[in-house]
């Protein structure tokens, strides 16, 4: 019912909220325009890779990175490697920029989601995240189905990898509905793609909105998996709430 699947969506955020404010997460955010919500997830204690096109990575996303941070230097890579995740993808600097942003990094690099993800990033990055984000990347038509075969691409490697994380990345994305159609991909056509490759797609959180222009539109969080891939995460889900249960 819809009381049960709300609670079960609260569940999901506490257990990544959790995550996030215990430094657990290495975030991949795609499409992340001026690096807004990147740099947010890093102040809260994220590993994140603020990605999009060279120009705005080159004028947007890695200057305010760096007015909200501390850049790094060849100097004190000996530093942010102590500090990195397992994957160890912050050494990586020829893939980017990184910043010490609050309890978290930010790392700005490019990724167009035209060309392969191979070409772009190594195997060793893309098998660490354990969480991609989307926010207000879904809308034209045009884009849609290349983000997708990308998040896809990103899901197998990281089934196939040889790393100690074994399980693909939870991708988190937000939709926005909007009065024009055609042009904009509507949300049953949208979910409708990732249930044909086989992916488990949840609503966790939604609320109505004003748009200048637009009038009232509704705003969804949903959270997406490859099929199988959710087991892992719910048994660690189970454990946070336990141990929460018990702190009580």
């Amino acid at each position: 019912d819809d009381n049960g699947n709300h609670d079960n969506g609260n569940h999901r955020l506490a257990y990544w909220q959790s995550r996030l404010r215990n430094g657990d997460l290495t975030i991949l955010e795609v499409g992340a325009g001026i690096g807004l919500v990147g740099t947010c997830l890093a102040a809260a204690g994220g590993k994140v890779w603020v990605t999009d096109l060279p120009v705005l990575v080159e004028h947007a996303i890695w200057p305010n990175l760096r007015r909200n941070g501390k850049a790094t230097t060849p100097s004190s890579l000996d530093a942010l490697q102590e500090r990195a995740p397992k994957g160890g993808i912050f050494t990586a600097s020829s893939e980017g920029y990184c910043s010490r942003i609050g309890r978290g990094w930010a790392q700005a690099a490019t990724l167009d989601w035209f060309q392969p993800i191979s070409e772009q990033l190594s195997d060793e990055t893309t098998s660490s995240f354990d969480v991609i984000v989307a926010c207000d990347c879904f809308f034209l038509r045009k884009t849609t189905d290349p983000l997708l075969s990308m998040i896809n691409s990103i899901f197998q490697k990281a089934s196939s990898s040889s790393s100690t994380k074994s399980r693909p990345p939870t991708f988190l994305f937000t939709y926005q509905r909007r009065n024009m159609t055609g042009v904009f991909m509507g949300l049953e056509e949208l979910l409708e793609k990732m249930e044909r490759r086989g992916w488990n797609v949840e609503c966790l959180a939604w609320r109505t909105i004003s748009v200048e222009g637009d009038g009232e539109q509704d705003l969804h969080l949903f959270e997406a998996s490859p099929a199988g891939a959710g087991e892992l995460e719910g048994e660690r889900l189970g454990l946070l709430m336990e141990e929460k249960k018990q702190g009580e």
